[in-house]
């Protein structure tokens, strides 16, 4: 990230334009328009009269049509360019077909992460495998055979018998969860 906001930073002051703020959500992806700065930056397209969008690579403002569609309809009603610092795009025939195609790869690459993904943990699942970290009262398990990285979680002996005490006293309605707590703790 400081290496795409250097970038975008030095395009603003070599076409002498003032960097009003700079959007960032941090770990959220941008297939949604449900990040807090991305709104934000739509609330201050229409009352801080921006006149550009700058970002390194579109990619890093959208992946998805459905957002696309919400910061056209932004740019449409403010007037506001959008520029990337290392993709050709402009208001020609060229530069809105590389626009609509760079869209259309970030959507592909985004899509397609999700469904290598999913492969991933359904044949880790199907291979009696779990994927992430293993819940409290279970330890997760590695070995390698051969090429293969087979992971697995077993029973905690340490933990599991404090766990599954805590499940049936709490069972009993005879339990706060407050003074449950205090119990495990001692």
């Amino acid at each position: 990230i400081p290496y795409q906001r250097e970038a975008c930073e030095r395009y603003a002051r070599e076409h002498d334009l003032e960097i009003v703020d700079v959007y960032i959500d941090p770990g959220k992806s941008g297939t949604t328009t449900n990040r807090k700065r991305f709104k934000e930056m739509l609330t201050d397209l229409a009352e801080r009269n921006i006149t550009h969008i700058i970002v390194h690579k579109l990619d890093r403002l959208s992946r998805s049509p459905k957002v696309d569609y919400v910061v056209d309809e932004a740019r449409e009603a403010t007037k506001t360019t959008l520029v990337s610092v290392t993709e050709y795009i402009d208001e020609t025939p060229q530069g809105l077909l590389n626009l609509q195609f760079m869209r259309g790869v970030a959507a592909y690459y985004s899509n397609n992460l999700a469904a290598e993904v999913h492969k991933g943990i359904t044949t880790k699942l199907k291979e009696g495998g779990t994927p992430g970290l293993a819940p409290l009262g279970y330890v997760n398990k590695q070995r390698k055979e051969g090429r293969a990285d087979i992971r697995w979680i077993e029973i905690d002996e340490e933990r599991a018998p404090h766990i599954r005490w805590a499940f049936e006293e709490y069972a009993t309605g005879n339990w706060s969860l407050q003074r449950l707590v205090v119990a495990l703790e001692a």
